[in-house]
């Protein structure tokens, strides 16, 4: 029981589809996973650790404000639908633990060595299938 509650407590990100990261965000600390993250918020451009993923004709998902030691892909890894990507974390221009989830249209290219860039225009991540 207590190690299915630890588990529980990490909150695991699952990307929702296949495809392969374009962009890794790690380095960014948290002064807390449950309150307002009080330093850095502007690391990873607000977005803290993060991984964008690219799903093919220019569709990508961002998983943003993972925790410091949980991003668990690099550029050029391959995800397949529900792998286990990541946890969920405080990190950036945030108010607690939570999930950042962003599906968009982009039409340039990621540097990982370079700031994170926003996607041209986001989309209902409903609309597919997220």
């Amino acid at each position: 029981l207590h190690l299915s509650i630890r588990r529980q407590r990490q909150m695991c990100i699952r990307d929702r589809a296949e495809g392969v990261v374009v962009y890794a965000r790690t380095g960014c600390p948290s002064s807390t996973q449950f309150s307002d993250n009080t330093i850095l918020r502007e690391c990873g451009a607000g977005w803290g650790n993060h991984l964008v993923i690219d799903h093919g004709n220019n569709i990508y998902s961002r998983y943003g404000h993972m925790r410091f030691d949980g991003v668990y892909k690099r550029v050029g890894d391959r995800v397949n639908k529900d792998e286990i990507v990541g946890l969920m974390g405080n990190s950036g221009r945030s108010e607690g633990r939570h999930l950042h989830l962003e599906i968009g249209y982009y039409s340039g290219d990621f540097d990982s060595c370079e700031p994170s860039k926003s996607f041209d225009f986001v989309v209902n991540p409903a609309a597919y299938g997220f």
